[in-house]
């Protein structure tokens, strides 16, 4: 399966010191998949594809440029996926990959969005034939040439139709708006009060959130282009690991009431709010797990500590000389100690039901 995908308006690859840049910083970073947008390019020939990815196992397909204008291409390591399928439109390109190890099919689709509204609705058609035809996991990667809200530009413009139309699609087809890391913007005019807004970034479809919860979307430093490169990862789920479980015992502590609202107060996260509370359940189960490790996860040492203070005491009370402060003690070591095998026993007891 693919780990990273590198996403990258590269702002044309004519120039060959630019494309010795490139290729040098996607060999550091050595991603599975490149999606590059405004490759201006009306050819992309092997010989200049392995100028701008030198790996040995890659293949690739493009949309050539209309005049200076535009070029799209999927970049892929083929000797982890196969190329099932594509479909070649006019402002983006998907392609239908499978995993050579675990035979999973998905999908991937490059967009470079025109400015132009009326254009951008044949964009709209484009993407939702892509995901009308391909009902797999899957994500969409690019230059969409929009802002969704007012706070991913430095100026305040007001929400345009424009924005709309992209929250109306996003929100429509259930496509995850994954956080940025590493960079608020993505592209920036350089001048000498920039202008700065964040037009580039990934969306999942539902299927592949929900496989893939852990997919992170980050920036990458711009040694080169207007835009900044994007790195979308992915780690599979560890299948064979221990499912997260709700402790019975853990209602016995009266303090987790509280834990919980303060632990849930503190957590911030930036997406839709589904996205959220998603994200801030993954944060309490860590905290959970955290939590039960201090409090509960050393239930036979902490019970054979108290067996050894309440023998110790019965010891000092055989001679004689045990004070009334010490028999009160070893008492309440006994009631720790029967609490204690309790909560053990309805641990074990629940596990043992699941």
């Amino acid at each position: 399966m693919i780990d990273k995908t590198n996403s990258w308006n590269v702002h044309g690859l004519g120039d060959k010191d630019k494309r010795i840049v490139i290729k040098s910083v996607l060999l550091k970073w050595n991603p599975d998949v490149v999606l590059l947008q405004e490759t201006k390019l009306q050819d992309f020939s092997v010989q200049l594809r392995r100028e701008v990815w030198c790996h040995p196992d890659v293949d690739y397909c493009y949309i050539p440029s209309r005049g200076t204008k535009g070029g799209i291409s999927i970049l892929w390591r083929k000797d982890k996926i196969d190329l099932i399928d594509k479909l070649e439109e006019i402002h983006s390109l998907s392609c239908m990959f499978r995993s050579k190890t675990s035979h999973l099919e998905f999908y991937i689709s490059n967009i470079y969005a025109p400015n132009d509204r009326k254009d951008r609705r044949t964009l709209w058609r484009e993407l939702r034939e892509v995901m009308g035809i391909w009902s797999i996991p899957g994500f969409l990667g690019g230059d969409w040439n929009v802002t969704k809200s007012i706070e991913d530009r430095n100026r305040d413009r007001g929400v345009s139709r424009v924005m709309r139309d992209f929250i109306s699609f996003i929100t429509n087809h259930d496509l995850v708006d994954l956080p940025l890391s590493g960079a608020k913007y993505t592209w920036s005019n350089f001048r000498e009060n920039p202008y700065c807004s964040k037009i580039d970034r990934f969306l999942l479809n539902s299927l592949w959130e929900a496989m893939f919860p852990y997919t992170i979307q980050s920036a990458k430093p711009r040694p080169v282009s207007d835009h900044t490169p994007l790195l979308l990862s992915t780690t599979m789920v560890n299948t064979g690991a221990r499912p997260f479980k709700f402790e019975i015992i853990w209602l016995e502590s009266a303090k987790l009431k509280d834990k919980m609202q303060v632990w849930w107060s503190n957590l911030t996260f930036n997406g839709n709010l589904g996205y959220v509370f998603r994200k801030k359940l993954m944060a309490i189960k860590e905290y959970l797990k955290v939590w039960n490790k201090e409090c509960f996860g050393k239930v036979c040492k902490n019970m054979d500590e108290l067996l050894v203070q309440i023998q110790e005491t019965d010891i000092v009370d055989e001679v004689g000389v045990a004070t009334l402060e010490e028999c009160i003690n070893r008492v309440n070591l006994k009631k720790d100690y029967i609490k204690w095998e309790n909560m053990e026993h309805k641990r074990i007891k629940n596990k043992t039901k699941g």
